[in-house]
């Protein structure tokens, strides 16, 4: 988030998500050492500290992207993959993650994000 302090990181990894940005400011934090981010997908331009040359700058296309959300209150399948979203076979394997969040087998490449289309 921006602002952020990522003091103290070591090996991490920030992979395959989908990162939706409101209006304002790009998402960025203050010292990404020790931070990698790959293959994601922003709804927004990030700053540079943050994205990579596999990140993927738009609209995921989610079922329920015209919907209202309440903070904390958004349900899962809100952030499903519509036919044609740019996080189609986006991803890259990540070690230890074969399912998806509703229990689907992940492909490979797999899709960006919580949801296997």
């Amino acid at each position: 988030p921006a602002g952020s302090a990522a003091t103290g990181h070591t090996n991490t990894r920030i992979a395959d998500n989908l990162i939706l940005q409101a209006v304002g400011a790009p998402a960025s934090v203050d010292d990404a050492t020790g931070i990698t981010f790959d293959h994601n997908l922003w709804s927004t331009t990030p700053s540079a500290n943050v994205s990579s040359a596999s990140d993927v700058v738009a609209d995921p296309l989610l079922v329920s992207a015209g919907n209202a959300t309440v903070a904390g209150a958004t349900p899962p399948d809100w952030y499903k993959l519509t036919s044609g979203s740019p996080a189609q076979g986006a991803g890259t394997a990540v070690s230890g993650v074969t399912d998806d969040y509703f229990g689907r087998p992940r492909s490979d490449p797999p899709d960006l994000g919580a949801h296997e289309l």
